[in-house]
């Protein structure tokens, strides 16, 4: 035969409660097969004036009010989250969220009213307090080779982290900083110094015959940067006058004759 036993403590004045629904509907309180307390326990999960601790193998919760979808959160017994659905599609331990309506998709977001980076993760600069944003990261967080991406709001950039230095950022104006991706490419008409289409580039400035001084959006970080040029079959494109806010664009035929030339190019890499 099942047996409920409720004891208070000899010592203890607390009193356990239990409150009729505001309705005319019966309610059932069901316990599970396994050990579980219920208690104030500040370390346990807090719910509405206590805590509960233990075990429920295979949980699924129905959300926390009656119009709350059945399968909010599931974890099943191979430790799989799945928001959504009870069968989480994770192929091992992982997360899996899925929506129901068409036209929607699921998201993850991270939001810190202040975001601080720890001055002794290697290869990240130390940021005061509200600069605000979010992070995911990949492994051990506290391992210094884990890799992350970061979200600020003070000036909208994104950075990828790897090997506890930033690889690339993004920055809010669409430009992906790093070694590896161009700073700035461009073409354009010396014809008539029009830009026919580029990235970073904010005008081109008539020099001379055959010359264009093609100026940069968002300067370098320094004056050396490596700048590859061409044009027009039967002529040639060379640089000079390279530096962080600029450079000139020069075209002459094979005779090293000046000359206004079209489809000039040039893309940029450096820092």
């Amino acid at each position: 035969m099942a047996k409920v036993k409720i004891q208070g403590h000899a010592s203890g004045s607390g009193v356990f409660t239990i409150t009729a629904p505001n309705s005319n509907t019966d309610r059932t309180i069901t316990l599970p097969d396994a050990s579980v307390t219920l208690g104030t326990d500040a370390t346990k999960l807090p719910l509405a004036g206590g805590a509960m601790s233990g075990t429920i193998t295979n949980f699924t919760s129905t959300g926390i009010d009656d119009n709350a979808n059945a399968n909010a959160i599931t974890i099943d017994s191979s430790e799989k989250i799945g928001i959504g659905t009870t069968s989480p599609g994770c192929a091992a331990k992982g997360v899996h969220i899925k929506t129901s309506s068409a036209g929607t998709f699921p998201s993850l977001q991270t939001d810190a009213d202040d975001l601080v980076i720890e001055g002794s993760t290697p290869g990240i600069t130390l940021l005061g307090a509200a600069n605000g944003g979010g992070m995911l990261a990949f492994g051990d967080p506290d391992d210094a080779d884990a890799g992350r991406i970061f979200y600020y709001h003070i000036n909208n950039t994104m950075d990828f982290v790897t090997a506890g230095a930033t690889a690339m950022q993004i920055t809010s104006d669409g430009r992906g900083l790093s070694q590896f991706t161009a700073k700035a490419w461009i073409q354009m008409d010396m014809s008539n110094m029009s830009i026919n289409d580029s990235h970073n580039f904010s005008s081109v400035t008539d020099v001379a015959t055959g010359q264009a001084r093609c100026n940069y959006s968002n300067a370098l970080g320094n004056a050396t940067p490596a700048v590859a040029t061409s044009g027009p079959a039967g002529y040639i494109s060379a640089t000079s006058n390279v530096n962080s806010t600029s450079f000139y664009l020069r075209s002459s035929d094979t005779n090293g004759s000046a000359a206004d030339t079209d489809k000039n190019m040039a893309i940029v890499f450096g820092d």
